[in-house]
This record gives structure tokens, C-alpha cells and sequence, in this order.
């Protein structure tokens, strides 16, 4: 039976009695604020609120590619001040990213002529002349500039890389001349110690060359074996007089170099990403004065109030403050003795409360995705849950047996599988962490196979190795750090935080921050001793730093019993850095960070701090505890009026969802307010950030726990980011040239995903690793005798195409042809071109609602029959169907007859199959074809169909006469979110009439493209893209590994064979075909594009879906790993020389972490003019 508890119907309001304290800053802070409101407003010199504000939204935009935002805002500013250089840079690399040229040089013109010997200036200049095909005058520029700017070693590097495009030997010393005066300042860069190298080695340089073999050699033991055996392979080369030889072992030594924390760090030292967008912003202004500081000074001056009416209670044993969706002030929850008030006013019983239950005894978490945060206890009876109903009241939820009444001290949620559903983990302090897996709708069981890890006591969420997933640090009893670490699909792996060699403290608190504002989460953590520390992975270590000594040492204590202790990292002033809150030893503390990284303690109240909330609405984070059991509220009384902002991380509420838990709790968000980068994990349904003196957020950087990012501009306070909807993952997309541009066909490689979960534990086989696609005639114009297609790939997934080509089909005009692009996994698609009648429309079309659709499915024109309810989870909507009768004249023939169905599927993913899977209520299944006889019920005449492959797709469903009865209705039924376009019949014909020529492939390219701009997203319907770039930068998270070289890929391309193109997202496949020539005028051409390969998906539960690896193979079909080391993988043994040939381009996932740039580059700040 479940018990149901009701919210007094009249609460009793709060009344906050709050004394007025006014304080004098420090002075340092004080000469500060009056720098800025005095100058500001009075010296020309120094930009206005306003342009500063723009400048910095215009930046924002430009980091997150916003080229069309930046452009707008930018055009503005330039009018409002004429006399900015770098306002007129930054609108010239918006033009230039847009690919507007003209614009672009007459911005950049303007610039140069007000700030003619800017370094910024010239590096931009010769970016524009780069990317407008003009390499020698941009060789020019930089040689100028280099004279200039000597030790800046990214226009060196440019200037090197460029001179690469000039073949001659002058070049080439010119080049070694230059990467050699790098190496003389940072002699430790791997990237340009191997470029040295290898090209000393193809100009016979032999002296450089056996310098740069002893350097390797000296550095021996930073190798592995692998590039060990090469730089060996390369000295015997030298040794042999054979300099080519040498030159590709020290290729193939950088290849495996690529993956390396050092590798990565020679990569950041010289400015690069992977890929980037084109043109460097200009950071700052060039001839106005910018604003003060990244963070504004610390409120020294900051105090508090105490506040004591929440009441007396006879004994209060624990209060919190918790964030209510859609609400500015927090909520208090009080625990005296066995119940539990909310906001003073609904009881709930508690399971048993002791003093070791500490603060973790209660989660405030949605777990039934109602948007209303639930409550979960824990205690010395059991564990409870109580789930939030629409009147403020709650009802108990029926708890497993085998958990519900065994003793528990904490509890707490995350979504661990990423499967868009809060879990819980609980812990009795003693035994092993308890992991409660929740199928969505609040009902938990029992997590199978999660590691083992005893009497933890604290449980923080942290992506500690910048990967994307979410990480957990523990805390255990004894003081000890253990970190799981995120493997995906629901495992993780233990690892310890510190070495043998670290000499630590035990531990008595964690929490979870980027305190030096550098985009990595420190653990933060108070030990007995009495200190505050922070380790952060730098992508091989963990290191460890001391930040300052509270003087709050529980060594004694800790001697005889164990010590309650609470830590906290928020921003407190609203300066815009974090402050750090410390409650231990009967002690509490508050530590303000200033502009410098520096840590000034100020006074803080003796009460025993639970909670760092906002109490009473203002925008001032509040300290919530209590005192001699009584609650003690400590006002925040910071009289510096900094600014602040509140977002609210939000699902999408609509239905069809479920891809994200309800307020994004994992997620991450990163925000820029003037030169000020912040960035926190999303804890609760509402996430605080201090700004200081700046007016607004100039842009937030969502990360959502499923991997996905979007970006808001101009947030209004407290307004919710709602996770936007669009697909992650969906294969390539095939645009053919049409005789005016290109445009957009279908997707492609639909039915082999790698690693695809069809449930929790298993994964989906690729057996069908082959793909037809028919592409009209009239969308493939020939051109100078050649027809032009482009694959690109643009969601999160990495495309491995084994072979691609294009078949002419000539065929009567009288005809149609139709190819099989339907996916069934239970049998083999139809291979062969099926030709039949022109097709015709069905009579009597309706939906399951009795609508006709008639005129929606006669044609396809972009109009769907989308009228059905949509379901919990994207991808599955309730039982839906077409009915529809054949006309008299299809029964006219004693050939088979053709139902051809035209539409498209928006599909599920891994996470999503996870989650339905652990739904007993929702089972999607394809398409399945009745009939209804007069006075009959219907019968299944195919429950085999399967369902459209992607977008634009044609299903053949062929009936034979006997199927085919008078007055006969049919119908078309699946639950899935399958949306037609057309239903059409047609009789099917010989193929005798067909001409079928493959046509010779003139060109396959590689290249490297972007991201092609989407037509305004509707729910229901398709990603529509257009072939325009509309920006270059990472938007996924790459999966890490070796890519195809850009280039010539015929190769690769010409047969099945497992050599293939490996893509990544933003490349694309340029492919030309020989024109056949043209058919008769009795005949109509259209084509087929045939393709083999495979792809895989960055989704969380993708199997292997961090890594390129294990390289897929048509031996293969189950693709369960193991996942190995590159040399160990079947596939590189098979074909070595690929790697050393073809796939040399390393990819990491880092540039996704790195779109709000932090560096202004130390060496591209020149002064101003």
C-alpha cells in the first residue's frame, strides 16, 4: 500500500528578519569600484557599458561559431565606435567565416588603417590572405611579422607550415631555420622537434637529422615500445645513407606521438585545435580601454546576519536548503528527531536519523521525470522515497524489499547509465557503495556488477579526465580518495587519486570545482590536518596542491570518533570567482577568491554549515546550519552589488523525449561574461554564477549529461535553458549536385551501427553492412561530363566507408524503379532494382483518428502524417496507423502489386534503448501490414516490414493477388515514430527493360568541410541541411583515434575489403562519376548509390564509443572488442601500411572542451597603438 502525505493546505509564510549591516570595503576593493564608475563615464578613452558588453557578446559568438550573431551585433558597434580597430578586426572575421570576402577585406582594410602596425592585425591579414588563396602574400606578412614578433612561436609555426605549400629548397631552409629557433626557446615540443626531424630528413640535412635522432634518444624513457622500435628504425635508415626511410619511421613515430599528454601540449603551445575556425578574434580592444580584471576584487567587506526564525524546535537535528525548480528563494528542510518539514509546513516521517548520517541522509531528486524534485531518505529503519504530486503534497513509493529496511547513512543520485533517468546510490558507512538503478518511472532495483568500494561516506559527480562522461570521486571513512571511472554503457573502473609517493592528509570533506577558472574540475578537499587542497588530472598525473591552511584540525577528534565536516565552492560575492565554504571542528569558514587567484578568509559565523543557498531571494548565496540543535540562518549581507545570474538547466518537457534527466544533473555549464570564464557542474535545478561588475552573461556553454551541447545568448535571470532537441546521431548525408548547386538526398549507411544497445546489456550485430540508395534523376545534373557527389559527416559518429560507387539505371519512361531502403532485422534487404507501373495514389486513406489523408499522402511534397501522440521516449509514439484501400484496378492484374511507402523515421539511440528497456510498459516494434475483410477482424499479413532507414527513404512492400481482396481494408501499423510523406501503389514489371551501367570513378577526395546549416528545426520533421557551411569548429565529441589523411582516397574506396576511409565528423567524401552517356528519349535515367561500411556513434552507451577502436571488419559481425592497443587490433595487422599511408590524422575530443577560448594568447597581446 502506499501512503500518502498532504501539504497543509495554508503554509505559514517565512519572515525574515534581516539587520541591516553596512560595512566599508577593503580598500583594494574600493579603489577599484571607483576606478570603474568614475572613469567609465567620464573618460573618452574608455568604452561605454555598451560597446564593452557587445564586444564581448561578439567574441562569445565568435568562440561558439555564431558567425551570423557576431556579424549583427558587430555591424552595430562599428557605427557606434568608428574608431576601434578591433571592432572592425572581429566583424572581418565574421565576414570571413561567412565566406563573404568582399566585407571581410573591407573590414580588415578599415582596421589596418587605424592600427597599422597591430601584430593582431597582421596575423589576421595574412589569415584572410591564406584563406583567400592568396599564400604568397600571406608568406609576406608573416615574415614581417615574424621580424616584428620573433618570439611568438605560432606565427613562426605558421610561417614554417605555410612555406610547406611552397615547394623549393629555399623553402626548406627557411623552414628548418624556423623551427629551429622554436625549439631553442621551447625545446620540449614534440610537434616541432618532429617536423624538424622529418624534414631535415627529406632535405638530407644530416647534420639536423642526427641531432634530432639523439634528442629522441636522450628522451628514451618518455616512449613506448612502439616508438621506440621507429626511432631505432630511423637511426639504422640514417646510418644506411637511406634519408627516405628515415624520414618514414619518423613519421610513423609522430603518428604514434599524436594520442600523448606531451604531444597535446606542444599542440596548445603553437594555437592548435584539430580544426578551427577560420580567422583569430581579436581579444581585446586596441585603442579604448577595457574593463578591469577577469574577476572582480573580492568583497572583503562581506558579512553576515544571523537569522534565527525558521523557530525553536525541541531538538533540531538537521536543516538544509534546497533549490526549487521555477523559484528564486530556496527551500528549507528540518529534521527533528522522526520527521521531516518542508518549508516549515509538509511532514514526512524519517527512517531513523543518527549524527553519522551527516548531511547525506536525503536526496531532493525528480526520479519519476515529472519535473517535480522527489525526496529520498535514508536512516537507521531503511531507506524511503517519496514521490512530489501537482498539490504540493507527496505519496510514499513502495521501496525494493531486499534494501527497504537495511540501515543506511547516505544517499545519493546521478544518472549513471546516462539514460536519462536519476539513480541512487546507497551507503551504510561500512559496507560496499549500493548502486539502485531507476527504469524512469521511480522504480528502482538493484545494479548488478558495480565495483566495489567500502564505507564511503561522501560521493561527488566529476569529469575529472575531461572525456565528457561523468566520473565519481568517493570518500571513504578512513579519509581515502577512490575515483570510478566512467567507461560508458554503465561500467566504470577504480583508480586512485593519489600515488604511493603523495603525502596526504586524510581526508574529511570533498567537493567538486574549477577554482583557477581553466575548464577542469579539481577535487577540492579539507583534511584533518586542517587544510583545503585540490587535485587535478592533467591527462597522465593527478597533482596536488596545498591551497590554503583553515586551522580546523579534527586530528584528535578523529582519534576517538568520527568528525562531521561539510565543504562548499560557490561564489558567495558574486565576484565571479569561487569562494570556498568549510564547516569542521565546530568551526566554520569562509574563504573570498579575488582577481589574482588570491584566498582571503573573512569572518564567518560558529555555526555548523549545511547548505550554500540563496534564503531570501536577493541573489546572495546564504549560509543555512544550525547551532545547540537550534537552525541558524546567516544572511548574506555583501554590499558590493556585483551581479549575478541564475540559470535553470531544463529537459525538454514535451513528450517524445527523455533523452536528458529532468534538469540536466551532470551536465556542465560554462559561461562568459566580459573576459571573465566560469565554469560549474549542474547539481540542482538551478546553477548560480557571480559576475561581478559585469552587466550581463554574454554567453553559457551547456554541456548536457548525454554529451550534447548548445549555447544561449542574452539569458534573462533565472530563465530555464531548455535542452534543445535535434539528432546526435543519424549517418552520413548524401548531397548530389543538381545542375544549379548542390543539395541534399538522404542519409546512407544506415543499417550497420557499430555498438548500437538494442537493451541494457546487449548490443545490436551488423550483418547488413551494404547500402542502395536510389538517387533521381533529377537531382544528379551531369557537369563537364562528370556527376558530382558529396557524403559529408556531420552528427556525432565517426563513418568508416569501405567502398562507394554509382550504378546508372536507364529505364522506360513509363516507369519507375524502386531500391529497398528499408531496414528489417530479420531478413536481407532486396538487393536488386525493383521496376514497376508509375505509381498511383491509394483511395481512402485515413489516420488512426479517422482524418483523412488523401491529399497528405498522394504526392511527396513535404507534408506528413504526423497526427499521432508522441510517447515518453524519443523515437516511440503510441499504436498508429494509415488505412487504405486498393483501387478497383490493382486487382486488374495477375502481377504482384508494389505498396511504396516514402518517409522517414526519427530514430532512437543506445541511451534511449537503455532506458526502454528497463520500461516493461513501452516495446517499440516496426511495421506491420493488415487486412480487414468485410465483417471480419484484422489479420497480420506481415509483421516483418521493419521500418524506413533514415530520412527520405522508400519502404517496397510487395503483395501478391491472393492478398489483394474487393473491399478490402488495409492498413500500415507501427509504434514507432515513423512518418510518411506518401503512400503510393504500383504494379510490379520485369527488370528485362532496366539498362544498368556502373559508372567509373574519376575522383574520390577526403577533405575537411564543417557543418552544413540546418533548415529551422520542427519536431516532426527532418533535419533538413543545406550545403553551407555554417561553421568549422568541433560541435561533438569526437571519438579519440586516427583518421584518414585529407587527400586522394580511391585506394581505400575502390573494393570491399576492409581498407576504408575512416571520417570524422565535419570531412566529406567528394566523389565524381564518369557520365554514361545519354539514354534514348524513351528512356529515364535515375541511379543508384551503393555503399559499404559502417558507423559509430559518441553516444554514452555505444559500445567502445569514446574510441576510433576496436577498427571494425566484416569477420566481425557481433563487434564486442576486446579494445586494444593499435598494433594488437586485427585490422591494423592486416593492413599496416594503411596507418602509415592514410590514417595520420590524429583526433582527440579536447576542442569540444575548448570553444570559449581562455588563453588570449601570452604572445598576442601586443601593446596598443
Amino acid at each position: 500500500m502506499s501512503k500518502r502525505l498532504k501539504t497543509q493546505s495554508n503554509r505559514t509564510a517565512w519572515h525574515w528578519v534581516l539587520g541591516a549591516v553596512v560595512v566599508l570595503a577593503a580598500i583594494a576593493w574600493a579603489i577599484s569600484t571607483l576606478w570603474w564608475s568614475v572613469t567609465k563615464d567620464n573618460d573618452p578613452s574608455v568604452a561605454n557599458e555598451t560597446t564593452t558588453a557587445g564586444f564581448f557578446v561578439s567574441l562569445a559568438a565568435l568562440d561558439v561559431e555564431e558567425n551570423e550573431r557576431a556579424a549583427r551585433v558587430l555591424d552595430e558597434l562599428v557605427q557606434a565606435e568608428p574608431n576601434e580597430p578591433a571592432l572592425w578586426a572581429n566583424l572581418a572575421v565574421a565576414k570571413l567565416r561567412l565566406n563573404d570576402l568582399e566585407s571581410a577585406k573591407a573590414a580588415l582594410d578599415q582596421a589596418l588603417s587605424l592600427a597599422p602596425t597591430s601584430r593582431e592585425l597582421l596575423r589576421l591579414n595574412a589569415q584572410y590572405l591564406e584563406a583567400s588563396g592568396q599564400v604568397a602574400a600571406a608568406i609576406d606578412v608573416l615574415r614581417e611579422l615574424h621580424q616584428q614578433w620573433p618570439e611568438n612561436i605560432r606565427v613562426a609555426f605558421n610561417l614554417s607550415t605555410l612555406l610547406g605549400q611552397v615547394s623549393s629548397e629555399t623553402a626548406d631552409e627557411e623552414r628548418l631555420k624556423l623551427l629551429s629557433g622554436i625549439l631553442q626557446s621551447h625545446p620540449q615540443n614534440l610537434r616541432v622537434r618532429c617536423e624538424s626531424a622529418r624534414l631535415a630528413a627529406t632535405v638530407s640535412d644530416s647534420d639536423s637529422l642526427r641531432n634530432a635522432i639523439t634528442w629522441l634518444k636522450q628522451n628514451d624513457s618518455k616512449w613506448s615500445d612502439a616508438q621506440q622500435q621507429q626511432i631505432d628504425q630511423a637511426a639504422k635508415a640514417i646510418e644506411d645513407g637511406n634519408d627516405r626511410q628515415a624520414a618514414v619511421a619518423l613519421t610513423f613515430f609522430e603518428n604514434l606521438s599524436k594520442p600523448s599528454a606531451a604531444y597535446q601540449r606542444s599542440l596548445d603551445e603553437l594555437g592548435i585545435l584539430s580544426v578551427t575556425a577560420v580567422g583569430t578574434p581579436v581579444r581585446s580592444f586596441l585603442s579604448l580601454n577595457m574593463p578591469p580584471a577577469e574577476a572582480s576584487p573580492a568583497d572583503l567587506g562581506l558579512q553576515f546576519s544571523i537569522d534565527a526564525s525558521p523557530g525553536k524546535a525541541a531538538r533540531l537535528d538537521l536543516i538544509l536548503g534546497v533549490d526549487q525548480p521555477g523559484e528564486r528563494c530556496s527551500t528549507l528542510l528540518s529534521l527533528s528527531g522522526t520527521t521531516i518539514h518542508i518549508q516549515g509546513s509538509a511532514a514526512l516521517p524519517f527512517p531513523g536519523y543518527t549524527p553519522d548520517n551527516a548531511l547525506a541522509c536525503l536526496a531532493w531528486a525528480d526520479l519519476n521525470d515529472d519535473f517535480r524534485p522527489d525526496l529520498v531518505f535514508v536512516g537507521e529503519q531503511g531507506w524511503r522515497v517519496y514521490l512530489a504530486d501537482d498539490t504540493e503534497g507527496f505519496t510514499e513509493l513502495e521501496s525494493p524489499g531486499d534494501l527497504k529496511d537495511q540501515p543506511w547513512k547516505s544517499v545519493w543520485q546521478s544518472d549513471v547509465e546516462a539514460d536519462g533517468d536519476l539513480d541512487l546510490f546507497l551507503s551504510d558507512h561500512i559496507g560496499n557503495l549500493r548502486c539502485l538503478q531507476n527504469d524512469g518511472a521511480a522504480n528502482l532495483s538493484a545494479m548488478e556488477n558495480f565495483p566495489e568500494i567500502a564505507g564511503v561516506i561522501g560521493f561527488r559527480e566529476i569529469d575529472f579526465d575531461s572525456d565528457g562522461d561523468i566520473d565519481y570521486v568517493c570518500l571513504d571513512k578512513k579519509g581515502n580518495l577512490t575515483i570510478l571511472n566512467n567507461q560508458r554503457g554503465g561500467r566504470f573502473t577504480i583508480e586512485s587519486a593519489f600515488g604511493e609517493s603523495d603525502q596526504v592528509a586524510p581526508i574529511t570533506a570533498i567537493t567538486v570545482a574549477d577554482l583557477n577558472r581553466n575548464g577542469h574540475f579539481e577535487i577540492v578537499g579539507a583534511t584533518q590536518s586542517g587544510q583545503i587542497t585540490t587535485s587535478e588530472f592533467d591527462g597522465e598525473t593527478w597533482q596536488h596542491t596545498a591551497l590554503l591552511e583553515s586551522g580546523f584540525s579534527t586530528v584528535e577528534e578523529s582519534a576517538t570518533k568520527q568528525t562531521f565536516a561539510f565543504l562548499a565552492a560557490k561564489d558567495l560575492d558574486n565576484n565571479g570567482a569561487i569562494d570556498l565554504v568549510l564547516s569542521q571542528a565546530n568551526r566554520s569558514g569562509v574563504w573570498l577568491q579575488g582577481d589574482a587567484g588570491h584566498w582571503h578568509s573573512i569572518k564567518t559565523p560558529n555555526i555548523q554549515v549545511t547548505s550554500v543557498v540563496d534564503v531570501d531571494c536577493d541573489g546572495l548565496l546564504d549560509l543555512v546550519g544550525q547551532a545547540d540543535h537550534q537552525p541558524q540562518l546567516a544572511i548574506n549581507q555583501s554590499s558590493a552589488n556585483y551581479q549575478w545570474h541564475a540559470i535553470s538547466p531544463q529537459a525538454n518537457t514535451s513528450a517524445g523525449d527523455k533523452r536528458i534527466n529532468s534538469f540536466g544533473i551532470g551536465g556542465t555549464i560554462e559561461v562568459r561574461s566580459g573576459k571573465t570564464l566560469q565554469s560549474q557542474m549542474i547539481q540542482s535545478s538551478r546553477v548560480h554564477f557571480g559576475l561581478g561588475q559585469h552587466p550581463q552573461i554574454d554567453v553559457a556553454r551547456i554541456v548536457w549529461p548525454n554529451g550534447t551541447s548548445q549555447a544561449e545568448f542574452e539569458l534573462a535571470n533565472g530563465q530555464a535553458s531548455v535542452a534543445a532537441q535535434r539528432l546526435k546521431g543519424s549517418c552520413p548525408w548524401v548531397f548530389t549536385y543538381d545542375g544549379t548547386g548542390y543539395r541534399f538526398i538522404k542519409d546512407f549507411l544506415w543499417r550497420s551501427p557499430l555498438g548500437l544497445k538494442i537493451n541494457a546489456q546487449e548490443t545490436a550485430g551488423v550483418t547488413q553492412t551494404e547500402d542502395r540508395i536510389k538517387l533521381p534523376g533529377e537531382s544528379l545534373v551531369p557537369h563537364d561530363g562528370i556527376y558530382d557527389i558529396r557524403i559529408t559527416a556531420e552528427l556525432w559518429e565517426t563513418h568508416f566507408f569501405d567502398s562507394v560507387g554509382l550504378v546508372a539505371v536507364d529505364h522506360p519512361v513509363d516507369t519507375e524503379i524502386f531500391v529497398d531502403e528499408c531496414f528489417a532485422p530479420q531478413r536481407e534487404p532486396i538487393r536488386e532494382v525493383v521496376v514497376g507501373t508509375k505509381t498511383q495514389p491509394l483511395k481512402a486513406t485515413f489516420d488512426m483518428e479517422g482524418q483523412s489523408l488523401d491529399e497528405t499522402l498522394a504526392s511527396n511534397d513535404g507534408a506528413f502524417a504526423d497526427h499521432f501522440p508522441l510517447g515518453e521516449y524519443q523515437g516511440v509514439a503510441s499504436d498508429h496507423w494509415v488505412e487504405f484501400q486498393f483501387p478497383e484496378q490493382a486487382r486488374d492484374t495477375d502481377d504482384d502489386v508494389l505498396l511504396i511507402g516514402h518517409g522517414w523515421i526519427y530514430p532512437t539511440d543506445s541511451s534511449l534503448n537503455v532506458a526502454i528497456s528497463q520500461n516493461e510498459d513501452v516495446s517499440p516494434y516496426g511495421l506491420i501490414l493488415e487486412r480487414r475483410l468485410p465483417g471480419e477482424s484484422w489479420t497480420v499479413l506481415d509483421d516483418q516490414l521493419g521500418f524506413p532507414a533514415g530520412k527520405h527513404k522508400d519502404v517496397i512492400i510487395t503483395l501478391s493477388q491472393d492478398n489483394l481482396a474487393a473491399n478490402a481494408t488495409y492498413r500500415l501499423r507501427t509504434n514507432m515514430e515513423i512518418y510518411w510523406d506518401s503512400l503510393r501503389w504500383s504494379v510490379k514489371l520485369p527488370s528485362d527493360s532496366l539498362r544498368q551501367v556502373e559508372l567509373p570513378t574519376t575522383k574520390s577526395e577526403l577533405r575537411q568541410r564543417g557543418f552544413s546549416k540546418l533548415e529551422p528545426i520542427k519536431r516532426r520533421r527532418p533535419d533538413t541541411p543545406i550545403y553551407r557551411v555554417e561553421r568549422s569548429q568541433a560541435i561533438w565529441m569526437d571519438l579519440d583515434g586516427y583518421y584518414t589523411r585529407y587527400g586522394d582516397v580511391a585506394e581505400l574506396l575502390h573494393s570491399t575489403d576492409d581498407r576504408y576511409v575512416i571520417m570524422n565528423a565535419g570531412d566529406e567524401i567528394a566523389l565524381q562519376f564518369s557520365a554514361d552517356e545519354t539514354p534514348s528519349p524513351d528512356m529515364k535515367r535515375d541511379f543508384m548509390l551503393i555503399g559499404d561500411g559502417w558507423v559509430k556513434d559518441g553516444d554514452f552507451n555505444t559500445a567502445f564509443s569514446r574510441t576510433v577502436r576496436p577498427l571494425p571488419s566484416h569477420d566481425d559481425i557481433d563487434y564486442r572488442g576486446p579494445h586494444t592497443e593499435l598494433d594488437q587490433d586485427p585490422v591494423f595487422q592486416k593492413h599496416p601500411n594503411d596507418w602509415r599511408r592514410f590514417h595520420t590524422r590524429y583526433v582527440s575530443p579536447k576542442p569540444f572542451f575548448q570553444t570559449l577560448d581562455r588563453e588570449s594568447d601570452s604572445a598576442n597581446a601586443s601593446p596598443k597603438q
